[in-house]
C-alpha cells in the first residue's frame, strides 16, 4: 500500500506577464510529499477554474510564481513534467478529476489529490490553516474538508462565503452576476453549465438582499462614480468570431487590446475583425460586469 507523507505545502496567487485591467490571477499550489523515501513536488497552477499539474523531481514552486515561461529551459521542463494522470486518478479539468475518484475512491492517492485541489479553492487563511494542519503527516491520516467544486461534483453548492460578505461587497456580487445574466458572453455559449451555475448563484444573492429599492441607489450611485473616474481611460468594443459559434462583441480598455487579440489569435477557432470606440452605454456595461473582480 502506497503512503503518501506531506512534508510541506505552498500557495500563492499571482498575476504576471503581460495584464490589462481586470485580467484574472493564476493560483498557484505545491505539495512536496514522499512515497517511500523519495521526495517529489507535486504542482498545480489554476487558471480561470482550469488546473494544470506538474509532477517534478526539485521545488519550483518560485518559478511558477514569478511565471518565468521565458525562460525556455524553464518551458522545457514544465512540458516535460506536465501529467494527466497521477497514480491512476485523472488530471484535468475538475470534474474529471473527481469522476476519476468517483471510480476508484480507495485508490491510495486519493487523499494527496484531494488535498493539493483544497489549498487551491481555499481562501488565503484557510490554506495556511489547511497547510500547518498536513505538515509532516501521512495524506490518508488526515482530516480533508471538501473543496467547493468537490462539493459541486456531489451536487452540492456552498455559498457560505457569502455570509463573510459586507452590504458593499455583496451587492458588487450582485451587480455583476445580474449583468453578466443579461448579457451575450461567448464563454457562456462554451460553458452553458458553467453558466446555469451562475444563475443559481445569482438567486442566492438575490435571496440575501432583501432591500432591492436600496441596491438600485446603490447600483446607480456606483456606476455613476466609476464611469466619472474611467473618464480619462479610452475603452473600445472589439467584434470577434469563433468559428462554428457565430460573432461577439466585448468591451475591453483600450490598453488590453494587444493581449486581447493574443487571446483571440492563439485560440485556434477564433479571428478578430474590429474595434470602435465604446459607448457610454458599453462602458457602464463594463463596470458593471467588473463590479466583484476585488472579491476573492
Amino acid at each position: 500500500m502506497k503512503k503518501y507523507l506531506i512534508e510541506e505545502a505552498k500557495r500563492a496567487v499571482t498575476k504576471g506577464g503581460p495584464e490589462w485591467e481586470d485580467a484574472p490571477a493564476s493560483v498557484v499550489v505545491t505539495v512536496k510529499y514522499k512515497e517511500d523515501a523519495a521526495a517529489q513536488w507535486l504542482n498545480m497552477v489554476e487558471f480561470e477554474g482550469v488546473p494544470n499539474v506538474f509532477l517534478s523531481d526539485r521545488d519550483i514552486f518560485e518559478k511558477l510564481v514569478e511565471e518565468d515561461f521565458e525562460d525556455q529551459a524553464f518551458a522545457d521542463y514544465l512540458n516535460a513534467h506536465f501529467i494527466e494522470d497521477f497514480n491512476g486518478i485523472t488530471m484535468g479539468e475538475y470534474a474529471a478529476v473527481f469522476d476519476s475518484i468517483s471510480n476508484d475512491p480507495e485508490n491510495e492517492a486519493v487523499p494527496l489529490v484531494r488535498y493539493m485541489i483544497l489549498l487551491a479553492r481555499s481562501s488565503a487563511d484557510e490554506a495556511e490553516a489547511f497547510i500547518e494542519m498536513a505538515a509532516g503527516k501521512y495524506a490518508d491520516e488526515i482530516e480533508i474538508p471538501e473543496s467547493d467544486v468537490e462539493k459541486e461534483h456531489q451536487g452540492e453548492v456552498d455559498y457560505s462565503f457569502l455570509d463573510t460578505l459586507d452590504e458593499e461587497s455583496l451587492y458588487r456580487l450582485l451587480l455583476t452576476l445580474q449583468t453578466d445574466s443579461e448579457s451575450v458572453s461567448v464563454f457562456h455559449d462554451i460553458d452553458p453549465e458553467g453558466f446555469a451555475e451562475e444563475k443559481d448563484q445569482l438567486e442566492v444573492v438575490l435571496e440575501r438582499c432583501k432591500d432591492q429599492a436600496a441596491f438600485e441607489t446603490w447600483k446607480k450611485a456606483f456606476i455613476s462614480e466609476e464611469y466619472e473616474k474611467s473618464k480619462n481611460q479610452q475603452f473600445i468594443t472589439c467584434k470577434y468570431v469563433f468559428v462554428n459559434m457565430g460573432q461577439y462583441e466585448t468591451t475591453i480598455p483600450a490598453s488590453g487590446k494587444e493581449t486581447f487579440l493574443e487571446w483571440i489569435n492563439g485560440s485556434g477557432a477564433g479571428f478578430f475583425e474590429s474595434d470602435r470606440e465604446a459607448t457610454e452605454a458599453e462602458i457602464k456595461q463594463y463596470i458593471a460586469l467588473h463590479a466583484a473582480d476585488h472579491l476573492e
